[in-house]
């Protein structure tokens, strides 16, 4: 039964998702360019951070909830008859147990904007939902799956009693909720983005591996990928991933096979040297680039050309992919 709301939340419904959808047609999701900020600007470890103006249109979870929280608060605050929800728009977020590392308790790990009231609970997590995710008191939402590079598909499920808002990802192998808490941009900030940025991988002075995320809008139902539909004849789906290995000094992007690789119309699909594909199952493939000098060959500049115009085509520009591979060149020259 579809639960009736009073004419003002209505408004605020459509208000946050009108949000939503903004926001989520032109962000995107990326690590790699919040350790580039950092490494950029080791002086900014104040507050208030910079970092979500430097680096737009990407962000993280943290950014796209900054970001979102501030819209929704000044238009809440200009709307007639909805100045009291102002101060019910807060950043949460999730914290959980790492069942390699339960010695470790509860750590925090994804950010969210949400507004918790008796009735209902409107939520935005761009990173799962590019529109918004509303849950009924008593209330249960499942995103539309997501794939790993390794071709696992993934989901998680939002509950809402409320009172409280938890998250459950139901791959893992112990299935718990964890719980959302209120937490301040820049205590998120401090918490999640400035840790992970700057983690190094396991061992060496390198690093750790960073990943962008690139989503649009097309105008064919996927038939492999998951899609959100937006309106009659318009999807969001995810076009590609790309994973910045510092470590192997390799670039990874994930493409749609069948939605977007193999259409008639592609004129890359002829382009692509056979040795930079790397088989994920039948709904996305991999492209790898190597940038290790013993092994990127010497037709280098032409895989990288190949490279940088798919990933261009998929709304990652190659100022930007240009910008990636000489930032794996520096960090081995240091």
């Amino acid at each position: 039964m579809t639960p009736v709301f009073s004419p003002a939340l209505n408004q605020a419904i459509q208000i946050a998702d009108q949000i939503t959808r903004r926001a989520s047609a032109s962000m995107q999701w990326s690590t790699w360019h919040t350790w580039r900020y950092f490494k950029d600007h080791p002086e900014d470890m104040h507050q208030p951070s910079r970092i979500w103006d430097r680096i737009y249109p990407f962000a993280t979870c943290v950014g796209f909830s900054t970001i979102v929280a501030q819209d929704l608060q000044r238009t809440y605050q200009k709307t007639t008859g909805l100045g009291h929800l102002v101060n019910k728009v807060q950043i949460l977020t999730s914290w959980e147990i790492n069942p390699r590392e339960p010695e470790l308790g509860e750590q925090p790990r994804h950010s969210v904007v949400a507004l918790l009231l008796p009735e209902v609970c409107l939520l935005v997590d761009l990173v799962f939902s590019p529109i918004l995710i509303v849950i009924p008191t008593g209330g249960m939402f499942e995103t539309i799956p997501y794939i790993t590079m390794s071709g696992r598909r993934g989901k998680r499920l939002f509950f809402y009693d409320g009172v409280k808002l938890e998250m459950a990802n139901p791959k893992r192998e112990m299935v718990m909720k964890d719980p959302f808490r209120p937490m301040t941009s820049e205590e998120a900030l401090s918490a999640l983005v400035r840790p992970n940025a700057l983690k190094a991988a396991t061992g060496v002075h390198v690093p750790a591996s960073k990943a962008i995320i690139i989503q649009g809008i097309v105008r064919e139902r996927p038939i492999k990928v998951p899609g959100v539909q937006l309106d009659v004849g318009s999807w969001m789906i995810t076009t590609c991933r790309l994973v910045i290995d510092f470590l192997h000094r390799k670039l990874t992007m994930q493409v749609p096979l069948e939605d977007w690789l193999l259409k008639e119309k592609n004129k890359w699909r002829s382009s692509i040297r056979p040795s930079m594909l790397q088989a994920v199952n039948d709904s996305v493939i991999n492209l790898v680039l190597e940038l290790d000098p013993e092994r990127c060959g010497k037709d280098f500049e032409e895989r990288l050309n190949i490279f940088e115009r798919i990933g261009s085509c998929l709304g990652l520009p190659v100022a930007e992919l240009d910008k990636i591979v000489a930032s794996v060149y520096e960090v081995w020259e240091q």
